[in-house]
This record gives C-alpha cells, structure tokens and sequence, in this order.
C-alpha cells in the first residue's frame, strides 16, 4: 500500500474512532484525534496529481471519509442541543429560585 492509501486509511480509523469517542462524549480525545486526521487529509491533498492518479480506491475511501465525517457531526450536533436544552432548563430552574427568593424576603 503506498503512502496515499495509507494515509488515508489511518483517517477511516480515525474517523470510526472520533465516532465512538463522540457516542462516549469524550470530546478533549476527539479534538486530539481530529487534529491528527486534519494533518494526515492536508498530506494526502498537497500533491492532487498523484491523488488524481490514484483512481477508485482512493475515491472509495474518501467517500467514506466524508460519510464518516457526517455521522461524527450528526453525533456533534445531537451533543450540542442536549447541552443548550440542558442549559435552558438550569436557567428556568435558576430563575424559579430566583423568583422565590424574591417572594420570601
């Protein structure tokens, strides 16, 4: 397997490992793995000849780089409206207390 593939197929692991780590909301580790799969996806795309070249295989594994890539941020997305429906409720609870506070002093 030439470096090309290789490459790319370290960033499929990657990918189905920022997956996971995401399903288990362990973002500092997926911020770690991200960096490391943006470094490995800018070698592959400096020379866009020889990627060009390299025809279907490559083509096949960056298509499911990019699947990959959305089911991450599916899961990203679905993280972050948990957290802001989470903050609103603290907020309403905050301001109920806040409320009776008033009421009783």
């Amino acid at each position: 397997m030439d470096r090309l593939q290789e490459n790319l197929s370290r960033a499929i692991e990657l990918s189905r490992r920022i997956i996971d780590l995401g399903r288990d909301e362990a973002w500092d580790e997926i911020d770690r793995l991200d960096r490391e799969r943006l470094q490995l996806l800018q070698a592959v795309f400096e020379n866009r000849a020889e990627l060009a070249a390299a025809g279907e295989p490559c083509r096949s594994q960056l298509e499911s780089i990019l699947e990959l890539n959305e089911e991450a941020l599916d899961i990203c997305r679905q993280a972050r409206q948990t957290n802001m429906d989470n903050s609103r409720a603290v907020k309403r609870g905050l301001d109920a207390i806040t409320a009776y506070h008033k009421q009783i002093v």
